[in-house]
Formats: C-alpha cells, sequence, structure tokens
C-alpha cells in the first residue's frame, strides 16, 4: 500500500521488484485491494518487449484520515485521504489551559465541525489520530504526564472514544512528527531504499515550546521498555540549572527550549541590560518570545547572542549525546526554533560537532525537517494506518 501510495502509478513487476515478492503474490494482494475500492488500474506503462503492463495507482477518497495536533500555543487539524494529500487544515488558539474534561469536550467539537465542514464522506473515515506531548501509554493512549499542559492521569483516548463515533488513537506528540519526517514524505523519509523503507535510523527532534524527540529503527517506532523513549528534552545539561515543568532541574528544555528563551530574554530586559529587545517589546516584556530574541540576536545585539549562544550550545550537547549512544544514519531537526535560519541551525551543527566523541557519527546527516507547521498534525494522521492492526478495516496496512 505504501509503494502505491508513494510511487503510483506503478506497476505489479515493479511493486514484486521493490519489494522481494513473487509476482502471484503480488497479484493476489492487488486484487484484494482493486476488489475493496483501495486501488485502481490506470492505463498502461512502457513495455519492455512483451504486453505492455498494467499501472496501479490508489483512489484518493475512498480512505480518509483524520490527525490532531495538540499543541500548547496552537491546536492544528488536518485530514488526509489515501493518497496522503492534505484535503483539509485549521488551526485555533490553545488558549489558557481548561479543566480536562471541557478541553476534551471543546477537542470534540472541533473534531465534528471540522468533519462537517470538510464534507466528505465520514463512513470512509479510518480514523482520528490525536498527537499530545508528555508521556503517553502506547497500548492506550493515556497520558500519564504532560508538563506542558500540567496533566497526569488522564484516560485521554478512553474519553475520546467514548465521545467519537470513529476510532481514536492518542500518540506522543514527537512520535507523531517522526512517522510524518522519518517515514513517509518528510526529510528522513527517502533513506534506504527511496521509498522510505529500510534498515535506517532516524532521530527527529522536535524543538518549540518544549523539546522531545522519536526514534525510528528499521521504519519502526522504538519506544523503549516502558514507553517512554526520546524525552531529550528532559536530559540534564546544566546540574545548577533552572527548575523543569517535570521536577527536574537543568533540563535540556528548561535551558534551550522556546520557552526558556523567551524567559531569558524577559529576564534581561528586565534585569536592565542594554538590549535591543527592550525595543522590539515595546516595553512589554510579556511580549517577548524566542522568535524576538532570535531576531535581536540576528542584529548583533550582544545580550540576546548570549542566550542564543548558550541555547544552541546545550542543544548542541544533548544531540552529541544521542549520536554517541544511537549513531543514527539522521537527525531530523523540526519545530519552531528551527524557523530562525542559520543563526540557529549553523550554531547547533557546530555544538554538535564539537561536542560528540572523536569519529563517532561521522555518517549521521543532521538536517532541518521539511513539513512545518502542520507537520506532527500530518504525523498524527498517519499514526492510525501505523495502529492500523487496532482497526478492522485497515488490516490492509499489516
Amino acid at each position: 500500500m505504501r509503494l502505491i501510495i508513494l510511487e503510483g502509478p506503478i506497476s505489479r513487476a515493479a511493486i514484486a521488484k521493490r519489494i522481494g515478492l513473487s509476482i502471484p503474490s503480488v497479484m493476489t494482494i492487488t486484487e484484494n485491494l482493486i476488489g475493496r475500492g483501495l486501488v485502481q488500474t490506470v492505463g498502461k506503462g512502457k513495455s519492455s518487449g512483451g504486453k505492455p503492463p498494467e499501472l496501479l495507482s490508489v483512489v484518493p477518497d475512498s480512505e480518509y484520515y483524520m490527525g490532531v495536533d495538540i499543541g500548547r500555543s496552537a491546536i492544528r487539524l488536518v485530514i488526509l485521504n489515501l493518497a496522503q494529500k492534505v484535503i483539509f487544515g485549521t488551526r485555533i488558539e490553545t488558549g489558557a489551559v481548561q479543566p480536562e474534561e471541557a478541553f476534551v469536550n471543546r477537542l470534540c467539537t472541533l473534531i465534528q465541525s471540522s468533519l462537517a465542514e470538510a464534507e466528505l464522506d465520514v463512513s470512509r473515515l479510518a480514523g482520528v489520530g490525536v498527537a499530545m506531548p508528555g508521556l503517553i501509554e502506547g497500548e492506550t493512549g493515556h497520558v500519564l504526564f504532560s508538563p506542558d499542559f500540567g496533566w497526569s492521569d488522564i484516560p485521554l483516548q478512553n474519553w475520546l472514544q467514548r465521545k467519537l463515533p470513529y476510532p481514536v488513537v492518542v500518540e506522543n506528540a514527537n512520535r507523531a512528527l517522526a512517522l510524518a519526517e522519518g517515514k513517509w514524505k518528510g526529510a528522513g523519509a527517502c533513506l534506504g531504499d527511496g521509498t522510505g523503507s529500510g534498515s535506517r535510523t532516524v532521530l527527529c527532534v522536535n524543538m518549540g515550546h518544549g523539546i522531545g524527540a522519536a526514534l525510528l529503527q528499521d521504519d519502526l517506532l522504538y519506544l523503549g521498555s516502558s514507553g517512554t523513549s526520546g524525552e531529550i528534552g528532559h536530559i540534564t545539561v546544566c546540574k545548577d540549572g533552572p527548575l523543569c515543568a517535570c521536577g527536574n532541574s537543568g533540563c535540556l528544555e528548561a535551558v534551550a527550549s522556546g520557552e526558556a528563551i523567551a524567559l531569558q530574554g524577559r529576564d534581561a530586559v528586565a534585569s536592565g541590560l542594554p538590549t535591543l529587545m527592550s525595543e522590539l517589546c515595546g516595553g512589554a516584556r510579556e511580549k517577548i518570545d524566542a522568535k524576538l530574541v532570535f531576531d535581536a540576536a540576528k542584529q548583533g545585539d550582544l545580550a540576546a547572542l548570549s542566550i542564543v549562544d548558550r541555547a544552541t550550545d546545550y542543544i548542541g550537547i544533548a544531540l552529541a549525546m544521542a549520536i554517541n549512544i544511537l549513531d543514527p544514519d539522521s537527525i531530523v531537526l523540526c519545530g519552531g526554533l528551527t524557523k530562525n535560519g542559520p543563526i540557529f541551525f549553523d550554531k547547533v551543527c557546530e555544538s554538535t560537532k564539537k561536542r560528540r566523541m572523536r569519529q563517532a557519527g561521522r555518517h549521521v546527516d543532521i538536517c532541518l525537517g521539511k513539513l512545518g507547521d502542520y507537520g506532527t498534525a500530518v504525523g498524527a494522521a498517519h499514526v492510525i494506518s501505523y495502529n492500523g492492526w487496532r482497526i478492522p478495516k485497515l488490516e490492509h496496512y499489516y
């Protein structure tokens, strides 16, 4: 299915060659998919001497997937068709943290209204994937702890499933983003054999309001023994550093996330340091965010440059740790901080190179994500097909 989605129109012989299945096996599987209305023939390919081969493509509107990205600053929602094209997208401000059940009610209303606005046949909706920051129990979608929202022990998937008439799967936001960037059409998706499948290791690091990561190995998410892998934002990089929302001190997230950079900028202005940040915020310190700090740094402001240098150095320390331990093929950097251009990316790469063990990770490719602000929402939609074994109508995915 994924090969047809990504490379269609494609012949059965080409599918057999790329995947390593026999022609009869491919014939049986594709005929089943055609019979179910998911795949169609779309003409003939070029002949290599015999009969021109039939070409196969997916039927785009035979199946839909919804993805919801619950961010601390914004909620983004997308709908994908079977061809993985985004056919609907919307964004609303998250606003103040509400009581959990009130938030879930609001989320369900947004999902239902978006489906109505998109005017699609909901009987063809395979499910709703929800990407949530924090520690998420893999089998149940239970929010064990979300520092961004201050939630603990919240049965989010269960609550949503009781209120919505379609399958719902809740996953960690960084893992959802990794599925989009590392497995489908993102920056790490074309490693290996070019189809997004192969024996490759991709570390996707999401740096925005907070910092998190997820690891794809051999095209599968690596979860860890307790399902909590990827918490790169909560490794200690400064043992005497500020208190983190997780309860520890000196975490990477507490010193180098977008929120941490903004707080450092506000503190610099409050302390009376001569800085361009005072002018850029118009005297309203609460308006200082990470972008403003980077904007001041790009103009040579010493206070802002000091904040940026410190944050990017800490990120480099964390990435060097990851390289020394994992030796991945690729590290994909995503999230709002990556929008700040070379002053962020080049400094992070320089720090990473300086901090990693000599010769370690010499083949690793550090690159920027391709999918932008809606990458996590798109990944949340992919969570549905990735977890197709939970959904009877999606047995064609496993």
